[in-house]
């Protein structure tokens, strides 16, 4: 019997052999505006480089959207999409920062691991993520987030 499952619920057992830690497989469809031009001064600065600016600028444009309240009147208000995810990365972004301050990370190992969750998390913004977002509301620590995204979530291209 076939079954037509996304490939984005399949869970897998880790090699660990602990049958409660999940592998969370995302197939990310690639196009070709993935190498945009983003003008420098839209991207501002980042303690972790030029690269974490633009994947943060490209971040807030993906998951943020400004919404007015009323038509003439200039106020307006900011929309999450997918917030549980959105404010994990946000969580991790000030753990890394501090974890710099207080030489407890280098920062070759704060960049690498910050530009692989930026990296998750831009590229499921259009996925059914619900089971992913329940395993991060499941996590309290930002070193556990950032396992979860550096390990335990596959990104799978296809052109």
């Amino acid at each position: 019997m076939v079954t037509n499952k996304p490939s984005n619920t399949i869970k897998e057992a880790l090699p660990t052999g602990n049958s409660a830690t999940t592998v969370f497989n995302f197939d990310i469809y690639t196009g070709n505006n993935s190498n945009q031009e983003i003008a420098p001064a839209l991207i501002g600065n980042h303690f972790l480089g030029k690269e974490i600016a633009k994947k943060m600028y490209i971040l807030d444009k993906v998951y943020l959207s400004e919404d007015k309240l009323n038509p003439g009147n200039p106020a307006t208000t900011t929309t999450i999409r997918k917030p549980v995810i959105y404010n994990s990365v946000m969580k991790i972004e000030s753990y890394l920062k501090k974890t710099l301050r207080k030489k407890e990370v280098s920062g070759d190992q704060a960049t690498a691991e910050f530009n692989k969750v930026l990296d998750v998390a831009i590229n499921i913004i259009y996925q059914n993520t619900e089971t992913l977002e329940n395993q991060i509301k499941k996590l309290d620590q930002p070193s556990d987030l950032i396992s979860l995204y550096t390990e335990r979530v596959r990104l799978n291209f296809i052109k």
